[in-house]
């Protein structure tokens, strides 16, 4: 008896990573818990809408903002590779999700870049990222393809 239920507790165990593995603690700090973004659901060539630039305050209120409207798309391969041409600049490398339910661009390089995924649609993907150094938020909008 003792036995089963020493091996149920480690399947409970084991169940219970495996669930948790891809969420994280809500904003509210209340315990409620996000699900992280299925790979498969980013997986497509996303058409540039836009770039929003916003300037931040001390405090990360939004003082101003600009935008531009590149020409290019971002492509997420199902191999997590991906290719991004963009006003004629082309780059290239390796996406993940990481357990933060970010996306990130190229882990092992120096040009590792992080993005919250702010919205993921049938039809449109929002990524941004925050540059602590420049005091400024970077709102990628996409549409698919």
């Amino acid at each position: 008896m003792r036995k089963k239920t020493t091996i149920h507790l480690a399947l409970l165990v084991l169940i219970t990573a495996a669930f948790s593995a891809c969420s994280k603690k809500s904003d509210s700090g209340k315990g409620n818990t996000k699900t992280c973004t299925d790979p498969a659901s980013i997986e497509y060539r996303w058409d540039n809408v836009s770039i929003e630039t916003q300037n931040l305050n001390s405090s990360g209120g939004v003082t101003g903002s600009s935008f531009q409207y590149p020409v290019g798309y971002f492509q997420l391969n199902a191999d997590h590779t991906y290719n991004r041409p963009s006003d004629g600049v082309t780059l290239n490398g390796a996406w993940e999700i990481n357990t933060n339910c970010e996306l990130v661009l190229d882990k092992t390089t120096s040009d590792t870049r992080t993005f919250a995924i702010d919205k993921v649609t049938a039809d449109s993907l929002v990524i941004s990222r925050k540059d602590a150094s420049l005091n400024v938020k970077y709102v990628q909008r996409y549409k698919k393809h």
